[in-house]
Order: structure tokens, then C-alpha cells, then sequence
């Protein structure tokens, strides 16, 4: 599956969850 992503694509991927999570707890 992971050789469907660009190692770019990963990175983005990981940056926008980490982002998410942030904002996740950031939140509450």
C-alpha cells in the first residue's frame, strides 16, 4: 500500500495529522 504514496505525499500526510491532533487536543 505505502508504495501507492511519494515519500512527499507521506510526509504531507503525516504533517496534516499531526496538525490535527494538535488542534484535537488544543481544543478540548
Amino acid at each position: 500500500m505505502q508504495n501507492l504514496l511519494s515519500k512527499k505525499e507521506i510526509n504531507q500526510f503525516q504533517k496534516d495529522g499531526a496538525v490535527f491532533i494538535k488542534g484535537k487536543f488544543d481544543k478540548s
